[in-house]
Protein backbone atom coordinates (compact mmCIF):
# COMPACT_ATOMS: atom_id res chain seq x y z
CA UNK A 1 0.00 0.00 0.00
CA UNK A 2 1.12 3.37 -1.13
CA UNK A 3 2.54 5.69 1.96
CA UNK A 4 0.47 8.39 2.44
CA UNK A 5 1.40 12.16 3.62
CA UNK A 6 -0.14 14.91 5.22
CA UNK A 7 0.93 18.96 5.08
CA UNK A 8 0.83 21.27 7.89
CA UNK A 9 0.87 25.02 7.92
CA UNK A 10 1.97 26.51 11.03
CA UNK A 11 2.72 30.19 10.14
CA UNK A 12 6.48 29.76 9.78
CA UNK A 13 8.14 31.90 6.91
CA UNK A 14 11.47 31.79 5.19
CA UNK A 15 14.53 34.04 6.77
CA UNK A 16 14.87 37.27 5.65
CA UNK A 17 11.21 37.00 3.73
CA UNK A 18 8.61 39.93 4.01
CA UNK A 19 5.71 38.75 6.02
CA UNK A 20 3.01 40.89 3.93
CA UNK A 21 4.36 39.56 0.70
CA UNK A 22 4.38 35.91 1.78
CA UNK A 23 0.68 36.65 2.56
CA UNK A 24 0.16 38.19 -1.07
CA UNK A 25 1.96 35.00 -2.39
CA UNK A 26 0.10 32.23 -0.39
CA UNK A 27 -3.43 34.34 -1.32
CA UNK A 28 -2.15 33.63 -5.09
CA UNK A 29 -1.78 29.98 -4.50
CA UNK A 30 -4.11 29.14 -2.57
CA UNK A 31 -6.85 31.47 -4.20
CA UNK A 32 -8.26 32.33 -0.89
CA UNK A 33 -9.14 35.76 0.99
CA UNK A 34 -7.50 37.81 3.12
CA UNK A 35 -9.08 35.93 6.18
CA UNK A 36 -8.62 33.23 5.25
CA UNK A 37 -4.71 33.69 4.83
CA UNK A 38 -4.57 35.25 8.18
CA UNK A 39 -5.99 32.64 9.53
CA UNK A 40 -3.12 30.78 7.99
CA UNK A 41 -1.25 32.67 10.52
CA UNK A 42 -2.84 31.71 14.02
CA UNK A 43 0.13 30.30 15.44
CA UNK A 44 -1.13 26.57 15.05
CA UNK A 45 -0.82 24.07 12.97
CA UNK A 46 -3.40 23.94 9.93
CA UNK A 47 -3.58 20.52 7.40
CA UNK A 48 -3.15 22.03 3.56
CA UNK A 49 -4.03 18.88 2.54
CA UNK A 50 -4.08 15.30 3.55
CA UNK A 51 -3.47 11.62 2.83
CA UNK A 52 -1.42 12.40 -0.37
CA UNK A 53 1.46 10.41 -2.27
CA UNK A 54 4.84 11.55 -1.25
CA UNK A 55 5.95 13.21 -5.00
CA UNK A 56 2.66 15.46 -4.88
CA UNK A 57 3.18 16.45 -1.73
CA UNK A 58 6.98 17.67 -2.18
CA UNK A 59 5.52 19.70 -5.90
CA UNK A 60 3.21 21.66 -2.92
CA UNK A 61 6.52 21.72 -0.31
CA UNK A 62 8.52 23.65 -3.77
CA UNK A 63 5.93 25.73 -4.40
CA UNK A 64 4.59 27.36 -0.88
CA UNK A 65 8.98 27.88 -0.43
CA UNK A 66 8.96 29.57 -3.36
CA UNK A 67 6.30 31.68 -1.69
CA UNK A 68 7.95 32.22 0.56
CA UNK A 69 6.28 29.33 3.68
CA UNK A 70 7.88 26.55 5.60
CA UNK A 71 5.75 23.44 5.45
CA UNK A 72 5.69 20.50 7.50
CA UNK A 73 5.04 17.20 6.00
CA UNK A 74 4.86 14.17 7.91
CA UNK A 75 3.28 10.72 7.53
CA UNK A 76 -0.81 10.99 7.11
CA UNK A 77 -2.21 9.01 10.11
CA UNK A 78 -3.50 5.44 10.04
CA UNK A 79 -7.12 5.46 9.28
CA UNK A 80 -9.64 5.35 11.90
CA UNK A 81 -11.54 1.97 11.74
CA UNK A 82 -15.84 1.46 13.04
CA UNK A 83 -16.00 2.94 16.47
CA UNK A 84 -12.76 4.81 15.89
CA UNK A 85 -11.75 8.62 15.58
CA UNK A 86 -8.50 10.73 14.63
CA UNK A 87 -7.52 13.49 15.99
CA UNK A 88 -7.99 16.57 13.95
CA UNK A 89 -4.90 18.17 15.66
CA UNK A 90 -1.86 15.53 16.13
CA UNK A 91 -3.65 12.79 13.88
CA UNK A 92 -3.31 10.05 16.80
CA UNK A 93 -6.34 7.05 16.42
CA UNK A 94 -8.36 6.35 18.81
CA UNK A 95 -12.29 5.34 20.01
CA UNK A 96 -14.70 7.40 19.88
CA UNK A 97 -13.99 10.36 22.59
CA UNK A 98 -14.72 13.85 23.36
CA UNK A 99 -11.08 14.27 24.03
CA UNK A 100 -7.56 13.57 22.37
CA UNK A 101 -5.83 10.93 24.25
CA UNK A 102 -2.36 11.79 23.17
CA UNK A 103 -2.45 15.93 23.04
CA UNK A 104 -5.38 16.58 25.49
CA UNK A 105 -7.70 18.84 23.18
CA UNK A 106 -11.65 18.67 23.09
CA UNK A 107 -12.65 17.38 19.67
CA UNK A 108 -15.74 19.39 19.19
CA UNK A 109 -14.32 23.19 20.57
CA UNK A 110 -10.81 22.56 18.23
CA UNK A 111 -12.95 21.56 15.34
CA UNK A 112 -14.75 25.24 16.28
CA UNK A 113 -12.51 27.32 16.53
CA UNK A 114 -11.09 26.15 13.16
CA UNK A 115 -13.82 26.99 11.37
CA UNK A 116 -14.46 30.48 12.88
CA UNK A 117 -10.53 31.62 12.80
CA UNK A 118 -9.55 30.54 9.28
CA UNK A 119 -12.91 28.99 7.31
CA UNK A 120 -12.96 26.86 4.66
CA UNK A 121 -9.64 25.00 4.21
CA UNK A 122 -7.79 26.67 1.42
CA UNK A 123 -7.70 24.34 -1.68
CA UNK A 124 -5.42 24.24 -4.35
CA UNK A 125 -6.30 24.15 -7.87
CA UNK A 126 -3.68 22.36 -10.01
CA UNK A 127 -0.21 22.01 -8.72
CA UNK A 128 1.12 23.14 -12.05
CA UNK A 129 -0.76 26.32 -11.85
CA UNK A 130 -0.37 27.29 -8.56
CA UNK A 131 2.05 30.40 -7.92
CA UNK A 132 1.21 31.25 -11.47
CA UNK A 133 0.69 34.82 -10.86
CA UNK A 134 3.93 35.08 -8.74
CA UNK A 135 5.80 33.44 -11.46
CA UNK A 136 4.14 35.90 -14.09
CA UNK A 137 4.97 39.22 -11.53
CA UNK A 138 8.41 37.89 -11.05
CA UNK A 139 8.92 37.58 -14.83
CA UNK A 140 7.52 41.05 -15.74
CA UNK A 141 9.44 42.32 -13.14
CA UNK A 142 12.87 41.09 -14.92
CA UNK A 143 11.63 42.15 -18.03
CA UNK A 144 10.80 45.59 -17.19
CA UNK A 145 14.31 45.94 -15.45
CA UNK A 146 15.69 45.39 -18.57
CA UNK A 147 13.74 47.16 -20.93
CA UNK A 148 14.43 50.54 -18.87
CA UNK A 149 18.32 49.91 -18.93
CA UNK A 150 17.83 49.67 -22.95
CA UNK A 151 15.51 53.10 -22.47
CA UNK A 152 17.84 54.77 -20.98
CA UNK A 153 20.69 53.58 -22.45
CA UNK A 154 18.86 53.73 -26.62
CA UNK A 155 17.58 57.38 -24.83
CA UNK A 156 21.06 58.83 -24.74
CA UNK A 157 22.70 57.38 -27.80
CA UNK A 158 19.14 58.03 -30.38
CA UNK A 159 20.38 62.04 -30.49
CA UNK A 160 23.95 61.65 -31.10
CA UNK A 161 24.93 63.88 -34.25
CA UNK A 162 27.36 62.58 -36.23
CA UNK A 163 30.72 63.32 -36.92
CA UNK A 164 32.29 65.10 -39.87
CA UNK A 165 33.39 61.43 -41.91
CA UNK A 166 29.50 60.52 -42.01
CA UNK A 167 28.39 63.96 -43.30
CA UNK A 168 26.89 63.68 -47.13
CA UNK A 169 29.24 66.54 -49.34
CA UNK A 170 26.25 68.34 -50.65
CA UNK A 171 26.34 69.88 -47.26
CA UNK A 172 29.14 71.30 -47.14
CA UNK A 173 27.82 74.26 -49.50
CA UNK A 174 25.89 77.01 -48.86
CA UNK A 175 22.35 77.81 -49.24
CA UNK A 176 21.45 78.94 -52.66
CA UNK A 177 18.93 82.21 -53.05
CA UNK A 178 18.19 83.82 -56.42
CA UNK A 179 15.50 85.93 -57.10
CA UNK A 180 11.82 84.46 -57.63
CA UNK A 181 9.45 85.15 -60.23
CA UNK A 182 6.56 83.07 -58.37
CA UNK A 183 3.87 85.93 -57.46
CA UNK A 184 2.18 86.07 -54.48
CA UNK A 185 -0.56 83.38 -53.23
CA UNK A 186 -3.32 82.35 -50.80
CA UNK A 187 -3.13 78.79 -48.55
CA UNK A 188 -5.45 77.82 -46.06
CA UNK A 189 -4.44 75.27 -42.79
CA UNK A 190 -6.41 74.59 -39.52
CA UNK A 191 -9.23 76.88 -41.24
CA UNK A 192 -7.23 79.93 -41.28
CA UNK A 193 -6.42 81.78 -44.88
CA UNK A 194 -2.86 82.90 -45.33
CA UNK A 195 -1.29 85.28 -48.08
CA UNK A 196 2.31 84.33 -48.70
CA UNK A 197 4.54 86.46 -50.41
CA UNK A 198 7.29 84.79 -52.13
CA UNK A 199 10.86 86.80 -51.80
CA UNK A 200 13.42 84.58 -53.32
CA UNK A 201 13.73 80.44 -53.97
CA UNK A 202 15.77 79.19 -51.53
CA UNK A 203 17.80 75.84 -51.72
CA UNK A 204 19.30 74.43 -48.29
CA UNK A 205 21.29 71.26 -47.86
CA UNK A 206 21.95 70.97 -43.64
CA UNK A 207 22.60 68.54 -40.52
CA UNK A 208 18.96 69.46 -38.24
CA UNK A 209 20.74 69.64 -34.76
CA UNK A 210 17.48 70.68 -32.72
CA UNK A 211 14.06 71.52 -33.77
CA UNK A 212 10.24 72.56 -32.47
CA UNK A 213 7.01 70.87 -33.16
CA UNK A 214 4.57 73.33 -33.46
CA UNK A 215 2.34 71.00 -34.22
CA UNK A 216 1.89 69.59 -30.39
CA UNK A 217 -0.40 68.97 -28.24
CA UNK A 218 2.06 71.45 -25.49
CA UNK A 219 2.52 74.23 -27.78
CA UNK A 220 0.05 77.34 -26.95
CA UNK A 221 1.93 80.17 -28.76
CA UNK A 222 1.64 78.93 -32.24
CA UNK A 223 -2.00 77.43 -32.26
CA UNK A 224 -3.83 79.28 -29.30
CA UNK A 225 -2.27 82.90 -29.44
CA UNK A 226 -1.08 83.12 -33.05
CA UNK A 227 -3.32 81.00 -34.61
CA UNK A 228 -0.56 80.04 -36.83
CA UNK A 229 -1.19 76.55 -38.41
CA UNK A 230 1.04 76.78 -41.71
CA UNK A 231 4.20 77.57 -39.29
CA UNK A 232 4.70 73.66 -38.32
CA UNK A 233 8.00 72.51 -37.21
CA UNK A 234 11.42 75.18 -36.83
CA UNK A 235 14.47 72.90 -37.42
CA UNK A 236 17.80 74.47 -36.64
CA UNK A 237 20.43 73.37 -38.85
CA UNK A 238 24.42 73.60 -39.55
CA UNK A 239 26.32 73.34 -42.82
CA UNK A 240 29.36 74.26 -44.70
CA UNK A 241 32.60 75.30 -42.38
CA UNK A 242 30.31 74.38 -39.51
CA UNK A 243 30.53 70.54 -40.65
CA UNK A 244 33.79 70.26 -42.01
CA UNK A 245 35.09 71.35 -38.39
CA UNK A 246 33.24 69.28 -36.27
CA UNK A 247 31.20 71.73 -34.79
CA UNK A 248 28.05 69.83 -33.67
CA UNK A 249 30.62 68.00 -31.67
CA UNK A 250 31.81 71.14 -29.36
CA UNK A 251 28.04 73.14 -29.12
CA UNK A 252 24.72 72.36 -27.41
CA UNK A 253 21.88 73.06 -29.20
CA UNK A 254 18.39 73.60 -28.35
CA UNK A 255 15.43 74.89 -30.17
CA UNK A 256 12.27 77.25 -28.32
CA UNK A 257 8.56 78.39 -30.24
CA UNK A 258 10.61 80.97 -32.19
CA UNK A 259 14.23 80.79 -31.79
CA UNK A 260 17.68 78.21 -31.90
CA UNK A 261 19.90 78.24 -28.79
CA UNK A 262 23.40 77.10 -28.61
CA UNK A 263 26.55 77.34 -26.22
CA UNK A 264 29.82 76.06 -26.14
CA UNK A 265 30.44 72.92 -24.66
CA UNK A 266 33.07 73.07 -21.79
CA UNK A 267 35.72 75.43 -23.01
CA UNK A 268 34.23 76.49 -25.75
CA UNK A 269 35.07 76.31 -29.81
CA UNK A 270 36.58 79.15 -31.12
CA UNK A 271 35.82 77.48 -34.66
CA UNK A 272 32.24 78.10 -34.98
CA UNK A 273 30.61 80.52 -37.41
CA UNK A 274 26.61 81.47 -36.74
CA UNK A 275 26.68 82.21 -40.38
CA UNK A 276 26.66 78.65 -41.18
CA UNK A 277 23.55 77.90 -38.82
CA UNK A 278 20.34 78.66 -39.72
CA UNK A 279 16.65 78.29 -37.75
CA UNK A 280 14.19 77.88 -40.19
CA UNK A 281 10.50 78.54 -40.00
CA UNK A 282 8.74 75.96 -42.02
CA UNK A 283 5.39 76.33 -44.00
CA UNK A 284 3.94 73.38 -45.54
CA UNK A 285 0.26 72.85 -46.43
CA UNK A 286 0.74 69.29 -48.59
CA UNK A 287 0.40 66.19 -46.81
CA UNK A 288 2.76 64.10 -48.02
CA UNK A 289 5.79 66.64 -47.56
CA UNK A 290 4.26 67.54 -44.33
CA UNK A 291 5.05 63.52 -42.86
CA UNK A 292 8.47 64.15 -44.21
CA UNK A 293 9.02 67.30 -42.15
CA UNK A 294 7.46 65.53 -39.15
CA UNK A 295 9.64 62.77 -39.68
CA UNK A 296 13.08 64.39 -39.10
CA UNK A 297 15.05 63.84 -35.63
CA UNK A 298 18.11 65.47 -34.18
CA UNK A 299 21.20 64.95 -36.34
CA UNK A 300 18.98 63.55 -39.95
CA UNK A 301 20.80 64.87 -42.97
CA UNK A 302 18.41 67.05 -45.36
CA UNK A 303 17.45 69.38 -48.42
CA UNK A 304 14.92 71.90 -48.61
CA UNK A 305 13.47 73.63 -51.34
CA UNK A 306 11.23 76.33 -51.32
CA UNK A 307 10.58 79.86 -51.43
CA UNK A 308 11.65 82.67 -48.53
CA UNK A 309 8.79 84.53 -47.92
CA UNK A 310 6.75 86.43 -45.64
CA UNK A 311 2.92 85.64 -45.28
CA UNK A 312 0.12 86.85 -43.19
CA UNK A 313 -3.11 85.30 -41.80
CA UNK A 314 -6.65 86.17 -42.37
CA UNK A 315 -6.75 86.38 -37.82
CA UNK A 316 -4.19 89.71 -38.35
CA UNK A 317 -1.05 88.06 -37.90
CA UNK A 318 2.46 88.85 -39.98
CA UNK A 319 5.79 87.46 -39.89
CA UNK A 320 8.63 87.83 -42.66
CA UNK A 321 12.08 86.25 -42.96
CA UNK A 322 15.66 86.93 -42.97
CA UNK A 323 17.16 86.91 -46.79
CA UNK A 324 20.91 87.19 -45.29
CA UNK A 325 22.85 84.53 -43.20
CA UNK A 326 24.84 87.33 -41.44
CA UNK A 327 21.86 89.03 -39.76
CA UNK A 328 21.36 88.16 -35.86
CA UNK A 329 18.83 88.73 -33.01
CA UNK A 330 14.82 89.00 -33.78
CA UNK A 331 13.80 88.55 -37.23
CA UNK A 332 17.15 86.10 -37.93
CA UNK A 333 15.20 83.32 -38.99
CA UNK A 334 13.93 81.99 -42.24
CA UNK A 335 10.60 81.54 -42.72
CA UNK A 336 10.47 78.50 -45.64
CA UNK A 337 6.96 78.06 -47.83
CA UNK A 338 8.20 74.56 -48.73
CA UNK A 339 7.94 73.01 -52.43
CA UNK A 340 10.42 69.81 -51.67
CA UNK A 341 11.59 68.44 -48.59
CA UNK A 342 14.09 64.95 -47.91
CA UNK A 343 15.63 63.67 -45.51
CA UNK A 344 18.89 62.27 -47.41
CA UNK A 345 20.47 60.27 -44.33
CA UNK A 346 19.27 59.29 -40.90
CA UNK A 347 21.24 59.84 -37.80
CA UNK A 348 21.30 56.66 -35.18
CA UNK A 349 18.74 54.55 -37.05
CA UNK A 350 19.44 51.09 -34.46
CA UNK A 351 19.22 53.31 -31.38
CA UNK A 352 16.20 54.82 -32.62
CA UNK A 353 14.69 51.40 -33.14
CA UNK A 354 16.06 50.83 -29.63
CA UNK A 355 14.23 53.22 -28.06
CA UNK A 356 10.99 52.22 -29.84
CA UNK A 357 11.10 48.96 -28.79
CA UNK A 358 12.29 49.56 -25.15
CA UNK A 359 9.47 51.71 -25.10
CA UNK A 360 6.85 49.60 -25.69
CA UNK A 361 8.42 47.24 -23.39
CA UNK A 362 8.42 49.74 -20.72
CA UNK A 363 4.50 50.16 -21.23
CA UNK A 364 3.58 46.80 -21.53
CA UNK A 365 5.54 45.93 -18.29
CA UNK A 366 3.88 48.39 -16.51
CA UNK A 367 0.11 48.18 -17.46
CA UNK A 368 0.11 44.40 -16.96
CA UNK A 369 2.14 44.99 -13.17
CA UNK A 370 -0.75 47.57 -12.72
CA UNK A 371 -3.45 45.05 -13.45
CA UNK A 372 -1.75 42.07 -11.16
CA UNK A 373 -1.78 44.50 -8.90
CA UNK A 374 -5.80 45.84 -9.09
CA UNK A 375 -6.66 42.25 -9.52
CA UNK A 376 -4.74 41.30 -5.99
CA UNK A 377 -6.19 44.48 -4.25
CA UNK A 378 -9.87 43.67 -4.99
CA UNK A 379 -10.82 40.94 -2.57
CA UNK A 380 -13.66 40.12 -0.97
CA UNK A 381 -13.90 40.04 2.73
CA UNK A 382 -14.76 37.02 4.19
CA UNK A 383 -17.66 37.37 6.62
CA UNK A 384 -18.14 35.06 9.68
CA UNK A 385 -21.96 34.57 8.41
CA UNK A 386 -20.79 33.92 4.69
CA UNK A 387 -17.68 31.49 4.69
CA UNK A 388 -17.49 31.72 0.75
CA UNK A 389 -16.31 35.23 1.01
CA UNK A 390 -19.43 36.92 -0.72
CA UNK A 391 -21.66 39.55 1.06
CA UNK A 392 -25.46 39.35 0.21
CA UNK A 393 -24.84 41.88 -3.16
CA UNK A 394 -22.05 39.90 -4.19
CA UNK A 395 -19.51 42.94 -4.17
CA UNK A 396 -16.03 43.00 -3.49
CA UNK A 397 -14.26 45.66 -0.99
CA UNK A 398 -11.04 47.61 -2.91
CA UNK A 399 -7.95 47.83 -1.07
CA UNK A 400 -5.59 49.77 -3.31
CA UNK A 401 -1.85 49.56 -3.28
CA UNK A 402 0.33 52.50 -3.76
CA UNK A 403 2.40 50.70 -6.01
CA UNK A 404 -0.49 51.15 -8.22
CA UNK A 405 -0.71 54.82 -8.13
CA UNK A 406 3.64 54.94 -8.54
CA UNK A 407 3.22 52.76 -11.56
CA UNK A 408 0.27 54.85 -13.13
CA UNK A 409 2.25 58.12 -12.40
CA UNK A 410 5.76 56.53 -14.19
CA UNK A 411 3.25 54.96 -17.27
CA UNK A 412 2.19 58.63 -17.84
CA UNK A 413 5.45 60.25 -17.49
CA UNK A 414 6.69 57.58 -19.43
CA UNK A 415 3.97 58.47 -22.76
CA UNK A 416 4.47 61.88 -21.63
CA UNK A 417 8.24 61.52 -22.49
CA UNK A 418 7.60 59.10 -25.82
CA UNK A 419 5.47 61.34 -27.44
CA UNK A 420 7.86 64.85 -26.52
CA UNK A 421 10.36 63.15 -28.06
CA UNK A 422 9.42 61.31 -30.80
Amino acid sequence: MTRRYDIFFEGRIAPGADLETVKRNLAACLKSGDRVVAGLFSGRPVALKRAIDRETALKYRRILEKAGARCRIEPAAETATAGQMVCPKCGHAQPTAAECARCGIVIAKFNRSQRETAGPPPAFSTVDGACAAIRRKNMITVVLGLSLTLLIASFWLKDRLPESAQILPELFQYPLQKATDRKPFITRAGGVTYHIFPRYDYELYGMVVSFYDSTGWWDITHKFLWRDFLNIKDICVLYANNLRRNIQQQMRFKSSSYQCHFRPRGSGSAAFMATCLSNNHLLCDDKVIKRKIMGAKRGDQIALRGYLANYRSSEGGFRGTSTSRSDTGDGACETIYLTDFQILKRANPLWRGMFTLATLLTAGCLVALIAIYLSASYRVRTRPSDPDGADAAGRAEPTFNAKIILQLVALLVLLYLWVRVQ
